[in-house]
């Protein structure tokens, strides 16, 4: 059985037992202990479910792309050892089939009644070109489809998180007090007044729309078999993130558009430095030491850069 399914059978489990002690109105304290081991248990769990999702995605699509084209690239096989020389020879000599010839008859009859010997149309076409003279054979078989590559969700790596919204309108308290600390002046001195801790509530709404659309024609669904559709899901959900790394950084906030991050900077009340000079690794040191400062961060490897990769060919590395 798959990890993900004993997983979230276990889920269901302990979705109804928390139900159970949920409803009773005065739980003991064995029963509150219970609702949180189980609370801790379904919150792991939901990460290991993640996890062996992706896992058993991966395993499922190379198994997948092995099933999907085996059976016909296993007959196309049997079909190019067919020899019609032993056919001719069976018809007028009544020579015995043998070898491949011999499977591909029996496969056929078995498949439906036939007088004398059934030869696969496949056969021949597979053979186009044998008779004229000035041809060679050229014999095609059609393999899985090769998907494009999209590049990894540059937000992401930056640190956005994606989240969804059905309808209506969710909101999240972000904290905004600049909390301090002092020292007593003296055993029985008193430390500075307490600071307040304020919040500002921002709410994302579902209020921007984004869609792809994909005409199949009918000679690529037979070229292509049934690994057609599960490359278009992974072509337009690869095109759809390419594009919503581009709304969150450039969008312009019109025609349908989100606000991005970089064209919204003012709105959303992001201090920016303009650089005017051609890059450098100076200008990326200096920008980086003033962000360390200004938040307090403690390494480099807490400041993520986003850098176009033909600037790295402008950057002047100091050793």
């Amino acid at each position: 059985m798959l990890d993900s399914v004993k997983i979230a059978r276990r889920q269901s489990e302990i979705r109804q037992k928390l139900a159970e002690l949920a409803g009773k109105p005065t739980p003991t304290e064995d029963e509150t202990r219970a609702m949180e081991a189980l609370d801790a248990e379904y919150r792991t769990n939901e990460t290991r479910y993640r996890a062996a999702l992706i896992a058993e995605d991966t395993e499922r699509r190379e198994a997948g792309a092995d099933l999907e084209t085996r059976a016909g690239r296993e007959w196309a096989d049997l079909i190019a050892g067919f020899q019609m020389r032993q056919v001719v020879g069976a018809l007028n000599d009544g020579r015995a089939l043998e070898g491949q010839t011999a499977e591909v008859v029996t496969e056929l009859r078995n498949a439906g009644g036939y007088r004398g010997i059934p030869v696969p149309l496949l056969a021949l076409e597979a053979r186009a070109g044998e008779t004229i003279s000035t041809a060679t054979p050229d014999p095609m078989q059609t393999r899985p489809i090769i998907d494009r590559l999209f590049p990894a969700s540059v937000a992401a790596r930056m640190g956005a998180q994606m989240i969804g919204i059905g309808s209506g309108a969710v909101e999240w308290p972000v904290a905004t007090s600049a909390v301090t600390a002092g020292w007593a002046d003296g055993e029985t001195g008193s430390i500075p007044d307490p600071t307040a801790y304020t919040t500002t509530d921002k709410a994302l709404a579902p209020n921007q729309t984004m869609g792809v659309q994909m005409r199949i024609t009918r000679k690529a669904l037979l070229q292509s078999g049934d690994a057609l559709e599960a490359a278009i899901r992974r072509d337009m959900n690869g095109a759809m993130a390419a594009e919503l790394d581009r709304a969150i950084f450039l969008g312009t906030g019109a025609d349908g558009q989100p606000l991005g991050v970089i064209t919204g900077a003012a709105t959303y009340g992001i201090p920016t430095t303009a650089v005017d000079a051609a890059a450098s690794w100076a200008t990326y040191r200096g920008a980086v030491v003033r962000f360390m400062t200004r938040n307090a961060a403690s390494t480099p490897a807490d400041v993520r850069a986003l850098i176009r990769p033909e600037v790295w060919d402008y950057m002047e590395y100091p050793f």
